[in-house]
């Protein structure tokens, strides 16, 4: 009997491999993006211009925005980046989710994932505007002085998922910021992140909500830097969120006397539930901005422990 079988019946309920959903339980259309070095017998060669290619895994896009643009609104399309795919963005337009519904999904593991890499101008960015749409599995690098925001979420819904977002040849200023209108990022996900930036410099935050919003979520994310103002920051102009919940997460700011979270004002409900939070000064660790606490942790790296209960600090 053969060890192997081609599952002629498919998956009932549908299959993950590797978080990825099995590509015939998707019901959109499903891109390839690969600009890998490494080809596979019968791929189509890296220097044939993407409007010659199906977008196929064998005839793969050269960008992730040419792939974007094939897709139609709302339809739940796919794009699986390959393992090992490289782009650099100079600007603000040279990748765009601007196409509603839309999914990108890095392919491999750890500095297999794709990588974008960030350089030129500080302005150059993945601005986001269609919702619904969802990020994950890729690597995210800084070679730009001052870059203004790695991710600029300015559309619903967007989850951005398992992704590692790093200072490389420099630093900038925010890895993810939703600060363009009240209301018109709610309900963003930030889920399983790794934050890194731990050069003294320009840091300001890992992420910034600058606007009110309804419903944020940041899950399970592992933020380590040098932030002149908070790992997770929520300022004057955001101080009006509605059921916002940071959950799980670790925060290291290494930043003398700074936050790892600070929420703004008094006007935001929701909840800061089993953190674990450092920086050096015990009473600047966190500013709950009136979110309830529980089960948080803050450590001034001293040889004792803390815990936050209901706001009261206790030793």
């Amino acid at each position: 009997m053969s060890l192997y079988s081609s599952f002629p019946d498919g998956f009932s309920p549908g299959a993950v491999i590797r978080d990825v959903l099995g590509a015939d339980m998707i019901p959109g259309r499903v891109f390839y993006v690969g600009n890998n070095a490494t080809k596979l017998k019968g791929e189509k060669d890296a220097a044939d211009a993407s409007y010659l290619r199906s977008g196929s895994f064998f005839q793969p896009f050269a960008t992730i925005d040419h792939a974007i643009n094939q897709c139609e609104a709302n339809r739940n399309d796919v794009i699986l980046v390959r393992p090992n795919h490289a782009e650099t963005i100079a600007d603000a337009t040279s990748l765009v989710m601007d196409t509603a519904g839309v999914h990108i999904v890095g392919m491999g593991h750890g500095e297999n994932r794709p990588t974008i890499t960030f350089a030129t101008a500080a302005a150059a960015a993945i601005p986001v505007t269609g919702a619904n749409c969802s990020i994950s599995n890729l690597v995210l690098k800084c070679n730009i002085a001052s870059q203004n925001r790695m991710i600029d979420v300015a559309a619903d819904d967007l989850l951005i998922k398992n992704c590692d977002f790093r200072e490389g040849s420099a630093t900038g200023l925010t890895f993810i910021a939703a600060d363009t209108a009240d209301r018109d990022s709610d309900r963003l996900e930030i889920v399983g992140c790794k934050f890194h930036a731990p050069t003294a410099g320009n840091y300001d935050a890992a992420i910034l909500l600058g606007k009110d919003y309804t419903g944020v979520r940041i899950v399970d994310c592992d933020i380590y830097g040098d932030f002149d103002v908070a790992g997770i920051s929520v300022p004057d102009s955001g101080n009006a969120q509605d059921d916002l919940r940071i959950v799980r997460c670790q925060v290291d700011n290494v930043q003398t006397g700074d936050h790892a979270i600070e929420i703004n004002g008094t006007g935001n409900t929701g909840m800061i539930v089993e953190c674990y939070l450092q920086g050096d000064t015990l009473a600047s660790i966190v500013d709950s901005g009136g979110l309830s606490m529980f089960e948080t942790y803050v450590h001034d790296k001293a040889d004792q422990s803390y815990a936050i209960v209901t706001g009261t600090v206790v030793s």
